[in-house]
């Protein structure tokens, strides 16, 4: 018995891990830290570009009285399509359509 007090008086944590870090033991709360980090800049850039893109959306535009904004622009698209001369096209086709 007096053997074993001598034991324990040498080593009181017998049986346990001991309580020194080792270098994989020091990189991951680094790790952690950093991912955090890239987290938490990526959750701020995405909140405020899409804040950004709410309040561009947002412009009042002038619209007449009546119409809505994308009536106004499907007229806007109408307007600047060049067709051509049409009716010479279709004289063309009546006169190759008669020569068969």
């Amino acid at each position: 018995m007096d053997n074993y007090n001598n034991m324990e008086g040498q080593n009181p944590n017998m049986g346990s891990e001991p309580k020194n870090m080792s270098i994989g033991d020091k990189k991951l709360p680094v790790i952690l830290a950093v991912a955090g980090l890239v987290v938490a800049a990526g959750l701020v850039w995405w909140w405020i570009g899409g804040k950004e893109a709410g309040q561009k959306s947002m412009a009042p535009t002038a619209t007449p009285e009546g119409q809505s904004v994308e009536t106004v622009d499907i007229n806007a698209d109408l307007n600047d399509i060049n067709a051509g001369d049409l009716d010479a096209e279709f004289n063309q086709i009546d006169q190759d359509l008669n020569g068969l």
